[in-house]
This record gives C-alpha cells, structure tokens and sequence, in this order.
C-alpha cells in the first residue's frame, strides 16, 4: 500500500464553499445495506425456483402427461418453497431492525424461527433433487414434454450442485435433443446460466468482469469463437454423438452444452442449408449471445422487483436515512444544501416517490437503467469500440439504447478563473470502484478538472453486513477501501497529459484536504 494510502483519513485543510452541490456515486453496497438482498449470489440462489417449464402460453406442469403424478408433487413442493422463502426474508428484515434499533430481546427468538424455517426449506430442497431424479430415471418415450420437462428438472439439479467445477447434471444423449434444449429455453435458462455456472463468482463485477473474458479472450478456447467452432462442427455433421463432447476435469466442457442450447433455440442463424465463413459465424454467435445477455438482464430485473417487494418498506426507510447522512457529512453549519445529484450504479430508486433529500429536490440517474425499464450489464468499451463482434456487449454502446439523462449535467463543471464553481464535493459509497467503471470516473474527474479545482472526494465505508446482522472488521473494511482509492487514482492520473501532475495528484489532495476516506456516520 502506499503512504498516501494510509494517511487519506487524516485530511485536515476544511473550507466553507460557496458552491453547495454535491454528487453522491452509489454502488451496490448501498442497497445491501438497506436490506435489499441485490447481490449476484442472491439473484443465482433463487434462479432455480423462479424458472418454470412454459410452452406457449400454457404452463407445461398444467398440461396431462404420463409423468403427472410426479409432476404435480414437484409442483406443490416448488410452491411451498417459494412460500418459505418469503416468509424467511421477512424474519430477516424484522431482525435487522431489532439490530438497527439496538434492542437484542428478540434476537433468540429470531434465530429460532429462521433456523426452524431453512431446515424446512432444506428439507424440502432435497425431496425436490429426489424427485427431480425420479423424473429423469423414468424410461420410455422421449415424448416433447417429457424431455421439457427433463430438461427442467435437470436445471433444479444444476443450480443445485455442491461442486460447480467438476460436475454437470446434463446428460450428453439430452444435451444434443431439439426439445431437451427448448424446454431448458422456455424455462427461462440462457446460455449465459451455463457459461458462468462453472466459475467462482460472487459479486456483479466479478459477473462483468467473466462476461468480458468470454468475448474478449486471446484464449479461442475460452471465448464465443470457441462456441462459434462447435456449431461450426455440428453444421458440418462433426459433432453427432454424445462421444464428441468435450471433457476438462471430468465435466462436460460448457462451450458445448451453450453451443447445442444456441443451435437448438436459434435456428434462424444457423441451419446446414447455409454456408457461413468463420468470420459469418463469429458474428452471428456474438449476436445471438447479446440477445441472450439482454434476457439474463431481463431475469435479473424481475428477481429484483420481487426482492423490493419482499424488502417493503424497510427498504426505502433506511436509503432515505442513509442518504441524508451522507447528504450530510461535512455540510456547513447552515446545512444549505443547494443541490444534489445521485448517479447510482445500481437498477432501483431509493428515493422513492420524493425525489428529494432533506428537502432539497435531488437529481437521480440509474447509469445502467432500472428494474422497471431495463438492467443493462456490460463491458468497458475503451478498447472495444472498433470491433464489429464485441462493441454490442460495451457499457459505452448499450446506454445510446436507454433514456438516460445527460450523465454530464449531474456534474458542475470546472471554468477557470472562476471560483467555487465546479462541484463542491464527490461522495462515494457501496462501490467496488472496480475498472469496469473507471470510464465513467475518469469523465466525471475531468469534468470538474480535479487537479486544479477545489472539488473533495470523500470514500464512505462500513463493514459488511453479515446474515445474522454481526458486522465484519472495521480495519480490514478501511484498509480494502483505501487500497481500491489508491488504484482508481493512481489509474486516473496516467490518464492526464501532464504526467508529473498525475504522479502527484494523491499527493496534492491529502495536501489541499480533499481526499477523504472515513466510516460513514452512524445516525444518532
């Protein structure tokens, strides 16, 4: 770590600026900490029970079948689960307020219940694998719906596997079957659940950062083109038995699994009465994939809709409270508050109906959209944007698709010889300031020319909110946040044409006090 990294806390130069605008950066470590179950974990973890076998417009558990027996249990047992599940997250949010309100009397009780609930809940999940397994052992006609609803059973069982990196529950003989891959289809599986089921991931980044190796990888092998070459097989009658899949590890490779599941469900594209080039080819798997990523989005927008929901109130009550604090922090003892800005890289709208803080009408832009119109994911598109295949996937390129205010008026902008004139300060919290967003930082750094403005970054953190409501290490919580500023900094200053000025800019903002990294306060 370096010195300017440790001592970013002992910022002491204070002004009172004419200016009192202010732009609040959120990431998703601000809903997480409303209470809003938003992290990629959550949304994987319950994929599972929100898919269901569709044909059409009929729901295929509804329709007569020779597996109807089973198919109805597995139906109530789903049921249920979900049921549990709602109940669970209410006993959550009812403890997180005996924790927020410091009260510990009901704290045993609140243990008791959400133990009893996901003992139920694990029992259930195992009959479900049970009978998941029973459906899938049944022999006989490989009817339409049976393998529909093979299919879906099999996505149960691939959700639910204890170790992702040497096992698939796909049988090969499936895999390769039209309606096998169209059930998984109709049951909302996209191919981007298979590509990063195989991967340890736990934050949205992490998720970003996996679907930019896939479409930017030098390595063939694991990128699309390496998808785009198993069609290309399979087209060329290359790929027509079970013993033509690939294996690493003992598991099936996932390239395969995506490139029968795109074949299948996409035959627009590829058929074998077409003669495609592999550039042809290239480009219709990349295209195809985006559709994909836009329906992986779409699946995510309705998890979180149910998750505000389930949240209630609670939700809103403490991202109107927290954001008044950081509204707050370092405000002059008149408390004028002339004008706020939000710029939320999170899909929801913690202001609610108000659209104010305070009493001060705040501007909101959700970057990425909003769970009511569209989540978009994607890729920093600095050196992406001359390539036909990739520029789609680029955050750059995506939001020209999105209503977006102009992200620029949520900045003041600096002019020189005139003072106080840029925004007064920049607040951060819930971010991992990770480098998929280093483009949208460094346009705001160069809108209020931080160098020679008077413009302060303040870094807001607080340790990680455990499941039963306990904090992690304070220390560890600052140190992580102040190797992350270092990072973004350091990265945004090789960007400035005067190079000396950028090796010095940490250094002149601990010396004019305007780098700050502090706990966020605790509302008294």
């Amino acid at each position: 770590m370096t010195d300017e990294a440790q001592v970013m806390n002992n910022g002491s130069l204070r002004r009172l600026m004419g200016n009192q605008h202010q732009l609040i950066v959120l990431g998703n470590g601000f809903d997480l900490e409303c209470g809003l179950r938003s992290k990629y974990t959550d949304f994987r973890d319950l994929r599972k029970w929100t898919m269901r076998p569709s044909g059409g417009t009929e729901d295929l558990f509804d329709i007569a079948n020779d597996l109807a027996g089973e198919r109805d249990e597995l139906k109530g047992l789903l049921s249920r689960i979900s049921d549990l599940l709602k109940r669970r997250e209410e006993v959550r949010l009812e403890y997180l307020d005996f924790m927020d309100s410091g009260s510990c009397s009901s704290v045993v009780d609140w243990g008791k219940r959400k133990l009893e609930i996901s003992e139920e809940i694990k029992q259930l999940k195992k009959t479900v694998t049970k009978k998941c397994k029973n459906i899938l052992g049944k022999k006989g006609e490989d009817s339409q719906f049976n393998l529909k609803l093979k299919a879906v059973c099999d996505i149960f069982l691939f959700f639910n596997r204890r170790d992702v990196h040497t096992k698939l529950v796909m049988k090969k003989s499936d895999i390769v079957k039209k309606d096998y891959c169209k059930g998984a289809y109709e049951a909302g599986l996209t191919v981007w659940d298979i590509l990063l089921c195989d991967k340890n991931l736990f934050d949205w980044f992490n998720v970003e950062s996996a679907i930019q190796q896939q479409m930017t990888s030098i390595d063939k092998s694991k990128s699309y083109r390496q998808i785009a070459s198993v069609i290309s097989r399979i087209l060329n009658n290359q790929f027509f038995s079970p013993s033509s899949f690939t294996e690493k590890n003992g598991a099936i490779d996932v390239e395969d699994i995506a490139a029968w599941f795109l074949y299948h469900n996409y035959e627009n594209y590829f058929s074998s009465e077409k003669v495609l080039s592999n550039d042809e080819l290239n480009q219709f798997v990349a295209r195809v994939m985006l559709t994909e990523l836009i329906r992986f989005e779409d699946a995510f927008g309705k998890y979180l809709q149910s998750a505000i929901e389930n949240a209630g109130p609670y939700y809103y009550e403490h991202a109107g409270e927290l954001l008044r604090i950081i509204a707050n922090a370092d405000m002059d003892n008149t408390g004028n508050i002339m004008n706020i800005s939000i710029l939320s890289f999170n899909y929801t709208n913690p202001l609610g109906e108000s659209l104010e803080i305070n009493g001060t009408p705040t501007t909101l832009v959700n970057v990425h959209g909003s769970y009511t119109q569209h989540c978009i994911f994607g890729i920093d598109g600095k050196d992406y944007m001359l390539d036909n295949d990739i520029r789609p996937f680029t955050k750059t390129y995506r939001l020209m698709s999105l209503n977006n205010p102009n992200i620029g008026q949520l900045v003041h902008t600096y002019h020189a010889g005139m003072q106080d004139n840029s925004t007064n300060m920049i607040k951060f919290y819930g971010h991992s300031l990770g480098e998929a967003d280093y483009s949208y930082f460094q346009s705001i750094f160069d809108g209020v020319n931080l160098y020679e403005s008077h413009t302060r970054l303040m870094f807001f953190y607080r340790p990680k909110r455990n499941e039963d409501g306990s904090r992690g290490n304070a220390d560890g919580a600052e140190e992580d946040m102040k190797d992350k500023v270092s990072k973004l900094l350091t990265e945004y200053g090789k960007t400035m044409e005067n190079k000396d000025h950028g090796r010095n800019l940490i250094h002149k903002l601990l010396l004019e006090g305007r780098l700050e990294v502090r706990a966020i306060p605790q509302n008294n």
